[in-house]
């Protein structure tokens, strides 16, 4: 028996150092493994206040291995900023006993600052008292620096590739600008040389005078919006503060259309609600505004087709919509309508003219009024452009219709 006693006693030391040397094993391989990750394990013993750290866990810290630590030591060394929320979790996670994790920073004896993924749960005794926490420490500090490089450089080539469409923006933007001021100058030059050499009947010299000042006010028009822009950039378009008939103005706009529209053959159709609306506001901004809206309509509207204003209000503003039955607004340039020197198509061979400010200055104009203007694609398929303008002072007349 004695002898059964002893080779079971020898069996039980083997086994026993055995599992010992596993155990020393594994252990070293964990220790091992949270130095690859970064990753340290902590407990905090509530009651006793005793916290202990793994190997991993004083390295983050820059705390010589061993040394003692408690709540309020492990508190003082988490950064000024963060320390407050830190404390604030903590204690939160004690009272109603969830997992947590969050980020901190830690200032280590050297001056450092480290930034630390910190998660753990509370353990609880029977009266569901919490007795301890354990969790682990993760540094992330150059993770983090490592995804701020990217964040950079995303954002350098992000800059760099604006810069870029920029430059050929404007690079396009000039190109089409000097075709755009020739092509008036040139064929009001070339018929004032008609009346300047030949001698001309009184019907061709009417025509001629009449092409020379339809494609100088073309001009004229080009220049004042390169002009508009150039206040807009710098701030200084200023409108003013008058009384303002709406309906008046819409008509006005109209009327300013209504030679281009005959020669398209496009209906041209007001529903004025609010016909004799005083609004306060710049009468010849606000004209300049529903003028190039109309203008819009008119120039990319199908031939034989119909553009459509209507007029109404709601509470205390004024709704105008704009809405031709064209092809539209592509919905990869939607997003763009109302920036300067951008065009749907700019290329040298492009159908419509124009110089791709008018929209942009009519933003502006309309935003100076203390209203907005919006651009979508209508129910019917062409560009609808809603322009809400507040109302003061308002007096309604009658609903009026009219097709023209």
């Amino acid at each position: 028996m004695e002898r059964d006693l002893r080779r079971l006693n020898d069996g039980l030391e083997r086994t026993i150092t055995e599992r010992t040397d596993e155990l020393l094993k594994v252990n070293e391989r964990l220790l091992e493994a949270q130095e690859v990750a970064h990753v340290g394990s902590w407990e905090w013993d509530i009651a006793a206040d005793r916290v202990w750290w793994s190997d991993e866990m004083y390295r983050i810290y820059g705390v010589e291995r061993g040394a003692p630590i408690g709540y309020e030591t492990f508190l003082k060394r988490v950064h000024p900023d963060d320390r407050a929320r830190v404390d604030a979790t903590v204690r939160q996670a004690m009272a109603d006993g969830r997992p947590f994790a969050f980020d901190h920073r830690v200032i280590r004896d050297s001056g450092h600052v480290r930034m630390l993924h910190a998660a753990g749960r509370v353990i609880v005794d029977e009266s569901s008292q919490p007795v301890r926490m354990v969790g682990i420490g993760h540094d992330i500090t150059e993770r983090n620096e490592a995804e701020e490089a990217r964040a950079q450089l995303i954002h350098e080539q992000a800059r760099r590739q604006e810069a870029e469409e920029t430059s050929r923006a404007k690079d396009e933007f000039l190109a089409i600008l000097s075709h755009e001021l020739r092509t008036p100058l040139n064929a009001a030059l070339g018929w004032a040389h008609m009346l300047q050499q030949v001698p001309l009947n009184t019907s061709t010299a009417a025509r001629a005078v009449e092409t020379i000042y339809r494609n100088l006010l073309t001009q004229s028009r080009l220049v004042s919006d390169i002009v508009d822009v150039s206040r807009i950039t710098k701030g200084g378009l200023a409108v003013e503060a008058a009384p303002v008939d709406l309906g008046a103005i819409i008509n006005s706009a109209m009327d300013m259309v209504r030679e281009r529209a005959l020669t398209r053959r496009i209906t041209l159709e007001t529903q004025i609600e609010c016909g004799s609306l005083m609004l306060v506001g710049d009468a010849k901004r606000l004209e300049q505004v529903f003028w190039n809206l109309l203008s819009n309509g008119v120039r990319f509207g199908r031939e034989d087709g119909l553009l459509r204003v209507e007029a109404v209000t709601e509470g205390d503003s004024v709704r105008i919509t704009v809405e031709d039955d064209g092809p539209g607004i592509d919905p990869g340039f939607l997003p763009h309508v109302f920036e300067p020197f951008r065009q749907a198509d700019a290329s040298p061979r492009r159908i419509h003219d124009g110089l791709g400010l008018g929209l942009a200055i009519a933003k502006h104009l309309v935003e100076l009024h203390g209203g907005t203007l919006a651009a979508a694609n209508g129910p019917r398929g062409g560009a609808l452009l809603t322009v809400i303008l507040p109302a003061q002072a308002a007096m309604l007349a009658a609903s009026r219709f009219s097709v023209e």
